[in-house]
C-alpha cells in the first residue's frame, strides 16, 4: 500500500510538477491555472479523508478531527509542492527574470482549496459513518464530476469566484461539520 501511494504521489509530481508546467510555460502561472490547482487541494484532502475512513477511524470526535487535519494537511502538502516544483520548472525554462505567481490569487486559491478540501473531507466521514466507505467514495465521484463539468462549462469564472466559493464550502463544512459531530455524541 505505501508503495503504491509512493509511486502515485511521483506520478502526480512527474505530471503536475513538472511535466505541465513545462508544457504551459509561464501560462502556468496565470490565475486560472493557479486557481485549478486549488481545487487539486480540496480533491486530494477529500481522498485521503475517505480512504482514512475507510480505513474505520474512530468514532470519538476527537479521533474524527484528527482524521480531517491530517486529510487536509496530506492534500495541501501535495498542492503546494506541485505548485512550487511547477514554478520552478517554468522559470527552469527560462532564463532572465524569475516569475511567480500572483501571490493573491494563489493565497485565495489555497483558501479555497483548504476550504472546500475540509467540506468535503467532513462530507465522507457523514458518508461513511451514516451509509459505507464505498458511498462516500460514490458521493466523492459525484462532487467531481460535477466539479470539473463547471469548470469546463465556465473556466473563466473560477478565479474571480475563489472567496465566494471558500465561503460557501465554509457554510458547508460548519453544517457537515455539525452534523457529524451530533451525530457522534449520540452513539
Amino acid at each position: 500500500m505505501k508503495l503504491r501511494l509512493v509511486i502515485s504521489n511521483l506520478l502526480l509530481i512527474i505530471v503536475f510538477g513538472i511535466a505541465l508546467p513545462w508544457n504551459k510555460g509561464l501560462a502556468f502561472l496565470d490565475p486560472l491555472m493557479l486557481s485549478a490547482y486549488g481545487c487539486l487541494g480540496a480533491l486530494f484532502t477529500a481522498w485521503n479523508a475517505a480512504f482514512s475512513f475507510q480505513r474505520g477511524a474512530s468514532v470519538k470526535k476527537i479521533e474524527i478531527g484528527r482524521v480531517i487535519l491530517s486529510a487536509m494537511l496530506r492534500g495541501m502538502g501535495l498542492v503546494v509542492i506541485l505548485l512550487a516544483i511547477g514554478t520552478t520548472t517554468v522559470n527552469f525554462g527560462r532564463s532572465g527574470s524569475i516569475a511567480l505567481p500572483l501571490l493573491d490569487v494563489l493565497g485565495e486559491a489555497l483558501l479555497l482549496g483548504v476550504t472546500a478540501g475540509g467540506a468535503l473531507a467532513l462530507l465522507a466521514g457523514w458518508l461513511t459513518l451514516n451509509f459505507s466507505s464505498q458511498t462516500a467514495m460514490q458521493g466523492l465521484r459525484v462532487v467531481l464530476v460535477l466539479c470539473v463539468v463547471a469548470f469546463y462549462q465556465w473556466p473563466e469564472r473560477l478565479p474571480e469566484n475563489l472567496l465566494t466559493g471558500s465561503a460557501i464550502s465554509v457554510a458547508c463544512g460548519a453544517l457537515l461539520a455539525g452534523l457529524l459531530f451530533r451525530q457522534v455524541a449520540t452513539r
